[in-house]
C-alpha cells in the first residue's frame, strides 16, 4: 500500500520534469494523473490548485538550490572553484532529459503564472544572484576574480548569462555546448 507522502512526491517528481521541459502553462493534472496512473481527483487531495503545485515545486527547488551552493561553499576553496561548481549544477540539468533551470523556466512564463508562484520566482532569482554576489565579491577582495561595477550587478548578469546559455544549448546547439560557454564565462572574471 503506497503511503500518501509517497504519491506527492511522484507528483512533484514529475510535475518538475514536465515542468522544465514543457513549461508550467504546458503541465495540466490530466498529463500527471496519466503518467502517474491515478485520477485527477487525487491529485487535488495533494495539491487542491494548480498554483499550490507550482509553488510546492518552488520550495522544494530552492530548498535544493541551497542545499547545492552550501555544498559548494563546503567543497570548493576558491571563487573560480565555487563558479565552475555553480555552473555545473546548470550543466547537470540540462543533461538530464534536456531540462532547463526551474526557475529560469517559470521566470520565462512570469506574467502569466498566479501571484503566489510569482513571488516563488522571484524570490528564487534573488536567493541566487544575492548567493553570486557574496561570492563574486569575496573573490574580488581575495584577487581571484576581476570584474568591473558592484557584485549584484555582475550577478544578476552572470546568472542570467547561465540561464541564457542553457536556452542557447536546448534549442539546438545541444548539452555539449553549455559547459564551454559556462567556462568562457568563468574566464570572463578570472582574468
Amino acid at each position: 500500500m503506497e503511503r500518501r507522502g509517497d504519491t506527492a512526491e511522484r507528483l512533484l517528481e514529475t510535475a518538475r520534469t514536465l515542468v522544465q521541459t514543457r513549461g508550467f502553462n504546458a503541465v495540466s493534472f490530466g498529463d500527471l494523473a496519466d503518467r502517474i496512473g491515478i485520477k485527477t481527483a487525487s491529485i487535488h487531495h495533494h495539491f487542491p490548485t494548480k498554483e499550490d503545485l507550482g509553488v510546492a515545486l518552488m520550495e522544494g527547488y530552492r530548498t535544493a538550490m541551497e542545499e547545492a551552493r552550501v555544498a559548494i561553499q563546503q567543497g570548493k576553496p576558491d571563487a573560480p572553484g565555487r563558479l565552475r561548481a555553480y555552473a555545473e549544477l546548470f550543466a547537470s540539468t540540462l543533461k538530464s532529459g534536456n531540462r532547463m533551470c526551474l526557475g529560469g523556466m517559470l521566470a520565462a512564463d512570469l506574467e502569466t503564472l498566479p501571484p503566489r508562484l510569482q513571488r516563488q520566482v522571484r524570490a528564487f532569482i534573488a536567493d541566487e544572484t544575492s548567493w553570486l554576489a557574496t561570492l563574486l565579491d569575496a573573490g574580488r577582495r581575495a584577487g581571484s576574480l576581476k570584474f568591473e561595477g558592484d557584485a549584484q550587478s555582475c550577478a544578476q548578469a552572470l546568472f542570467a548569462s547561465l540561464e541564457g546559455a542553457m536556452l542557447i544549448a536546448r534549442a539546438g546547439a545541444g548539452a555539449q555546448t553549455f559547459r564551454p560557454m559556462a567556462e568562457r564565462l568563468v574566464a570572463s572574471l578570472t582574468g
